[in-house]
């Protein structure tokens, strides 16, 4: 067991310790990269809308009441 934790020590300070350098090309790539997953995530968890109306007030002259009787045309029967 104290071989596999030294040698986890050592990985660990082979990995994260130190500095590595990188070509601006591939650090504008990866931001690319990171920016348009962002986009996608966004869109896939964005509400979707298509086919969702939702209606303020007795639709300002729009036929379409889903049904429902609107408040315009009940004032107009009485």
């Amino acid at each position: 067991m104290e071989n596999f934790m030294e040698s986890l020590r050592k990985w660990k300070k082979d990995c994260f310790e130190g500095e590595v350098t990188m070509p601006k090309v591939t650090f504008w790539l990866a931001a690319a990269v990171c920016l348009l997953a962002g986009v996608v995530y966004g869109l896939l968890k964005a509400p979707m809308t298509a086919g969702y109306h939702k209606y303020v007030g007795c639709n300002n002259g729009n036929n379409f009441s889903g049904g429902r009787e609107c408040c315009c045309e009940r004032d107009e029967e009485e």
